[in-house]
């Protein structure tokens, strides 16, 4: 998953190699949606954080936050069991991950 090596790249320092492979990974986000990903808000958390750290002309951590949270938001309103939704949102880490930073705001505007 290069969502994921983009964020332990950064963390080897290695910043430039984790801005191109964050960026890829936008840019198929963007073009593709994340049909067929697995953990599709591990990939928007892991995009985050690279962006967040790294200036990237053209994208920031808020607005692959704010795509994240209408994703995990679609997803969440499929499932119509109440509590099984809200157990997808809150024990999930990464979508739990998403929604905080979408309610504090820092990400989100």
């Amino acid at each position: 998953m290069q969502a994921v090596e983009a964020r332990c790249l950064l963390a080897l320092g290695q910043r430039e190699a984790a801005r191109q492979l964050a960026t890829e990974v936008w840019a198929y986000l963007c073009e593709h949606g994340t049909d067929g990903i697995d953990y599709p808000s591990r990939v928007y958390v892991c995009v985050a954080d690279v962006f967040g750290a790294i200036e990237t002309p053209g994208v920031s951590a808020r607005e692959v936050i704010k795509a994240g949270y209408r994703d995990l938001m679609q997803r969440a309103a499929k499932i119509s069991d109440a509590d099984w939704r809200r157990s997808f949102l809150e024990n999930a880490a990464e979508n739990r991950a998403i929604v905080e930073r979408w309610e504090s705001r820092s990400d989100s505007n």
